[in-house]
């Protein structure tokens, strides 16, 4: 593929991130961390959100952190009607050239369908950061995909669970780095916010309420721990809302609290924009799941001092070492799950001494420095600068 010609490179490159949603939720956050440490690798940012107003919540978010945005359309996509693809494609294009944009950073294989082409015809380099399992692709998607030169794996079960070819040494494994703690929120006024109890034991979920996460197994987990320790509560904190899907899933599980006399000890808290203020308030952190790439919210809990009790899929185990950090359990097991969770809900001993060891295991694998100098490295071998 022959590139248009691009804009003589400016003294820092600039590197064009693709979110391709417009959720504040891991995919979303982990790349605006991403270009955090772009930026303190040396590199320029440009966060590209979908062009809808939805992404006026991002925006604010990025101009909280000294990040610009712009805005990029998803076309229907159809090989028999190009066209709106290829206007799009072309329109794009000539931003990234006018912006001088050196990188295109897909985030999500989403990301890359729309932008991909348009970053290689503006000369970019163009790599995808694949945060999911993406087992069974159309030949459609595959075709978009090819532009892509590099890719980037949020954890080794995520690089084994793709459905397009990559060739050897143009894809990698990139963990996240652990974002720091979050302010101090003393545990009184985080309870009385949520309304738990003071001498409750707490295990607290951060995930939106949609179909990939198993927020139905924690709550019949949870019916089976309240018979044996009533003063043990469940915080859920994600959108049950503002999008559509998340209501539609609510209702499902608010029907599953009623059947299981779950309700009065699992509380829906609905979106939560101080983090600090939910791990104040829990005493270990519960991710019952059906698929994850990578999850940023355990990296957060060990760096909180938190043990995890989490389902045995995906890049999970890839962060919880099991015994020593968290407590992991197999998928959709109730009954496993209860246990775990009373495990820890009556050994305060153990809690403590799992989040001390979650606490080291973030520090030596997922810190930050090491997080940029691995990414600076992957745009360095792109660009051809090996002293950057």
């Amino acid at each position: 593929m022959t590139p248009l010609a691009a804009r003589p490179p400016a003294t820092r490159p600039l590197v064009a991130h693709i979110i391709p949603w417009t959720n504040l939720a891991g995919t979303e956050l982990a790349t605006v961390r991403l270009a955090e440490a772009a930026r303190a690798a040396g590199y320029d940012n440009v966060l590209y959100l979908p062009d809808t107003p939805e992404a006026a919540r991002l925006d604010a978010l990025c101009a909280d952190r000294g990040l610009a945005t712009a805005r990029f359309a998803q076309p229907e996509i159809r090989l028999r009607r190009p066209w709106p693809f290829l206007r799009n494609t072309f329109a794009l294009a000539a931003d990234f050239r006018r912006r001088g944009v050196r990188i295109v950073h897909a985030g999500e294989v989403l990301g890359a369908y729309f932008t991909a082409l348009a970053g290689r015809l503006a000369g970019a380099r163009v790599v995808c950061h694949v945060r999911a399992d993406h087992p069974r692709l159309t030949d459609t998607d595959r075709l978009l995909l090819r532009p892509v030169e590099h890719y980037l794996y949020v954890s080794a079960s995520a690089a084994r669970h793709q459905d397009f070819p990559v060739r050897p040494g143009r894809g990698e494994v990139l963990y996240d780095a652990a974002p720091p703690a979050p302010p101090t929120v003393p545990r009184g006024a985080a309870r009385a916010h949520y309304g738990l109890p003071e001498e409750a034991v707490v295990f607290g979920m951060p995930a939106r309420v949609s179909h990939q996460k198993d927020h139905a197994t924690l709550i019949r987990a949870a019916a089976q721990v309240m018979r044996t320790r009533p003063d043990v509560h469940v915080l859920v904190v994600g959108d049950t809302d503002v999008d559509a899907a998340h209501r539609a899933q609510f209702a499902v599980l608010s029907d599953l609290l009623r059947e299981t006399g779950a309700g009065a000890h699992v509380h829906f808290a609905g979106f939560e924009g101080e983090m600090g203020r939910f791990y104040a308030a829990i005493d270990a952190l519960v991710l019952a799941t059906h698929t994850e790439g990578f999850p940023l919210v355990l990296l957060e809990a060990m760096s909180a001092d938190l043990p995890v009790v989490a389902t045995d899929v995906g890049g999970i185990p890839e962060a919880v070492a099991d015994g020593e950090t968290g407590l992991l359990v197999p998928h959709e097991d109730a009954p496993a799950l209860a246990a775990a969770m009373l495990r820890l809900a009556a050994d305060p001993a153990l809690r403590a001494a799992m989040g001390a060891a979650g606490r080291r295991r973030s520090d030596a694998r997922f810190g930050l420095p090491r997080f940029q100098r691995e990414l600076a490295a992957v745009y360095a071998r792109m660009l051809g600068t090996a002293e950057r």
